[in-house]
């Protein structure tokens, strides 16, 4: 990923105006098991520094609670 650090991201993120889900614990689904198994994968056989790994749970996290709050499977 680029040069910014995760606060800077998180920040840009933000300025997009992405809202977040309200009520609580989001339960596993199919779609978050692979964005796990993604970022084991990214942990353990890429061997990606910890900073990139953050930043890629970060956003693929944000896009998996707007996917679901937009009732996209």
């Amino acid at each position: 990923m680029g040069s910014g650090s995760l606060s800077e991201i998180e920040q840009n993120v933000r300025e997009l105006n992405f809202s977040f889900p309200r009520g609580g614990i989001t339960l596993p689904t199919p779609m978050r098991n692979l964005v796990e198994d993604f970022l084991q994968y990214l942990r353990h056989e890429r061997g990606q520094s910890e900073q990139t790994q953050k930043t890629y749970s970060l956003l693929l996290g944000l896009f998996l609670d707007w996917a679901e709050a937009n009732s996209i499977d």
